[in-house]
């Protein structure tokens, strides 16, 4: 966590979007999570075992949800 005089504990995540170039950070770890969610969903297409896919279904579920969080985080603007 991280303290500031000027805003409230905020994590490093909250830190890095609210920073000047936070748009983007935001842009590349929203490519990356595309990306992982792509490749989850071709080996949730592939055959896999049946307990390995309840366990990629979640990864994506959650990948899914870090996406929308990260959509709906401001950022700061540009100078």
């Amino acid at each position: 966590m991280i303290e500031s005089e000027s805003m409230p504990v905020m994590t490093e995540l909250e830190a890095r979007l609210a920073a000047p170039d936070g748009e983007e950070t935001r842009r590349a770890l929203l490519a990356h999570l595309a990306d992982l969610h792509w490749q989850l969903r071709q080996q949730l297409a592939a055959s896999v075992p049946r307990a390995d896919y309840r366990d990629l279904a979640a990864i994506a579920q959650a990948v899914e949800a870090a996406r929308d969080v990260l959509l709906c985080h401001p950022t700061a603007p540009r100078p």
